[in-house]
């Protein structure tokens, strides 16, 4: 059985390079989903749809979101794909 995309247009196996708060990594779609703060989780996911949706190879954002104890949370994340 087929897993469904997480990204629309991107393969849950495409590998990419994010930059959250000044820490890099690279990473997967489907590893993405594994991240355990949500709100750079949201970040990323968000930034990433950016890029599909624009069809361009990077991005930089800052996002805000809220943590867990709903405070507001900003956060910065660079995408390149």
């Amino acid at each position: 059985m087929r897993t469904k995309q997480i990204i629309p247009g991107l393969s849950n196996t495409h590998k990419f390079r994010a930059i959250v708060n000044g820490v890099g990594f690279y990473t997967t779609p489907k590893q993405m989903m594994d991240m355990p703060v949500m709100a750079q989780r949201v970040a990323v996911w968000t930034a990433l749809e950016s890029c599909v949706t624009h069809k361009i190879t990077g991005v930089v954002e800052t996002v805000k979101s809220y943590d867990y104890n709903l405070k507001p949370v900003e956060v910065t994340v660079q995408i390149t794909l």
